[in-house]
């Protein structure tokens, strides 16, 4: 491992610090962008399997994909920064970890190695990192630990913490104590990991014993990459990546992402009907056939997204899910639809197919993909009976989401940390308070709005068919 002060070597500060000292059973770090939560998770997880040979760690997040596209290339990235090395192979040097599978890697394997600890006694082993999903069955995170990292535990439930502070126990004993830690993004005032384990009574307020664990704020200024600590000014890096946020957030999320608070929604536009725990589900939840009509709604996009939502009908139900997602910018429309077809060979074709009003890039489409595309209808009152009809879908579970659908989705609206999908663009979906709450907030809604434009179709398709059997 480098030595600390040295080229390469990590150095936290702050909030960040304080995170790598903290030994308590449950601990957070908390903060906004470019704050380095998931670096300073990532080296505390190189670091404790380094110092405690033989200890067993668990890396997990709610699903396996967003862990593997996130969290298992920070750590490895860390780790090269300590200048070990990563490899498939067999371990021939003592700074080698070694992963057990390249595309789908299950466990990363750190060398043999010896400690005495205070009292004279020798503890050794191989250090083992098993990377698995919340999203699996409670059975297969069922072993016992000595240390648990929980990337973004905001996706996860509350439940899902509870279940993993039984595993983390440290039963195996390589490690003087045992903790379970994690890298949220702030989200509202009232989420389960803000509340630190108390309930809240009827005022809203925190009322019996919460659990023992620490939230750590970390800000940008614990960052050395964004804020020189010595001029205390952005640097270059900061000035970029930070300047770029402050421009295109709202004030909601500017004290999220930004300030590093856990703001609330005032004025959610879908507060009330909106469970991310109902109304977002796992790909094998349902199994999506031929037996299913296929619905796509597109929302046309250059600068702004180009939106595909591909919905399947459930045969037997009044039940909408959306399996499939394209969410891209700077590409042509012809580009959109080689992309379509690509990712839907095999499929069966769309019962309706619904865009909005640009009759250029309809036909482009229309003719490339051999559909008839339907032009979504406007007016005056379209959007606020758009959210009706979506308002009435969510509350009776007719509109369903799989997590991590999308199949082509743009990295430059992740670097800027634009919403992307449904799932995250309602999370700042507010009423216009200008207008007085009669219309909502444009600007980051593309999938809201290809979903409006569709369900509105379907639902007022229906109405005609009642109508005309009454």
């Amino acid at each position: 491992m480098v030595k600390p002060g040295t080229k390469g070597a990590y150095t936290p500060y702050g909030g960040a610090l304080e995170f790598m000292k903290c030994k308590e059973h449950q601990v957070f770090i908390y903060g906004g962008a470019g704050t380095g939560k998931t670096t300073v998770a990532s080296y505390k997880m190189f670091l404790l399997c380094v110092l405690y040979p033989g200890c067993k760690f668990l890396f997990t997040r709610k699903s396996y994909r967003s862990l593997i596209k996130s969290g298992v290339e920070t750590f490895e990235r860390v780790v090269r920064e300590q200048g070990w090395e990563v490899t498939t192979k067999k371990q021939s040097k003592p700074n080698q970890i070694r992963k057990l599978g390249e595309a789908e890697p299950r466990e990363f394997v750190f060398p043999y190695a010896k400690r005495v600890d205070e009292e004279g006694r020798v503890w050794e082993g191989r250090s083992r990192i098993l990377l698995a999903s919340l999203d699996k069955a409670k059975e297969e995170l069922g072993s016992e630990y000595d240390f648990i990292y929980v990337n973004q535990p905001g996706q996860a439930t509350e439940d899902d913490w509870q279940f993993l502070t039984t595993r983390a126990n440290g039963r195996y004993g390589h490690a003087p104590y045992p903790q379970l830690f994690g890298d949220p993004n702030p989200e509202h005032a009232k989420h389960w990991i803000k509340l630190g384990g108390y309930e809240l009574d009827k005022n809203g307020e925190k009322c019996g014993a919460g659990d023992s664990w620490r939230l750590i704020k970390s800000t940008y200024k614990d960052n050395p990459v964004i804020w020189d600590m010595v001029k205390e000014e952005f640097t270059e890096n900061g000035k970029d990546q930070i300047g770029r946020l402050v421009n295109s957030l709202n004030p909601i999320m500017t004290q999220r992402l930004i300030n590093g608070e856990w703001a609330s929604f005032e004025g959610l536009v879908f507060g009330e009907v909106w469970d991310s725990k109902v109304h977002l589900i796992n790909a094998g939840r349902y199994t999506i056939d031929e037996t299913w009509d296929r619905y796509w709604a597109i929302d046309f996009g250059f600068t702004d997204p180009f939106v595909c939502s591909m919905f399947a009908k459930h045969p037997h139900e009044d039940l909408y899910i959306r399996y499939k997602l394209i969410y891209m910018t700077g590409r042509t429309t012809q580009q959109h639809a080689d992309t379509i077809l690509a990712h839907t060979l095999g499929e069966p074709r769309p019962k309706l197919v619904i865009a909005d009003r640009n009759p250029e890039n309809i036909s482009v489409l229309s003719q490339s993909l051999g559909l008839n595309i339907i032009s979504a209808k406007k007016g005056a009152d379209s959007i606020k009976a758009g959210i009706n009809v979506l308002t009435d879908m969510l509350k009776n579970r007719q509109l369903l989401f799989i997590r991590d659908a999308v199949v082509e989705e743009d990295p430059e609206l992740r670097k800027l940390k634009k919403p992307i999908g449904f799932e995250e663009e309602i999370e700042n979906y507010r009423w216009d308070k200008k207008k007085n709450n009669e219309s909502p907030i444009g600007g980051d809604d593309h999938e809201l709005d290809s979903v409006r434009y569709l369900m509105t179709h379907i639902k007022a398709s229906q109405k005609v068919v009642k109508v005309l059997w009454i």
